[in-house]
């Protein structure tokens, strides 16, 4: 196994390892960790909502038969999410991308400073 799969691989558990624990903030790893191995930064985007998905699911099956999942409350998030979805996936292609790379790097700044200070 070359070196390049074993970091793939091991990128791909931290990603794990972070949606289990954060959610699926492991885009955060995931999009520059693609994007280090060589995909354009709008195919490493979609290519991580690929992977956080399967991460997703399997979290939320986990949580599911832990009885932490709250699927009521989820829905409500999950009913007015999907339209904020398609609407990303359509805005992203036509983003400029200069201002699609910062507006990323401000939003895992953000989310950063607001995980230290809870």
């Amino acid at each position: 196994m070359t070196l390049k799969r074993i970091l793939i691989c091991l990128t791909g558990v931290v990603a794990g390892v972070v949606n289990g624990m954060l959610g699926a903030g492991s885009g955060n790893i995931m999009v520059p960790a693609l994007e280090k191995y060589g995909l354009e930064e709008r195919v490493s985007h979609a290519t991580s909502v690929f992977i956080v998905f399967f991460c997703c699911v399997s979290s939320t099956a986990l949580y599911s038969l832990n009885g932490k999942l709250e699927v009521s409350d989820a829905l409500t998030y999950v009913i007015y999410g999907l339209p904020g979805a398609i609407l990303g996936t359509v805005v992203l292609p036509r983003v400029n991308r200069k201002f699609l790379r910062r507006i990323f790097s401000i939003f895992i700044v953000f989310a950063g400073i607001k995980m230290i200070f809870r």
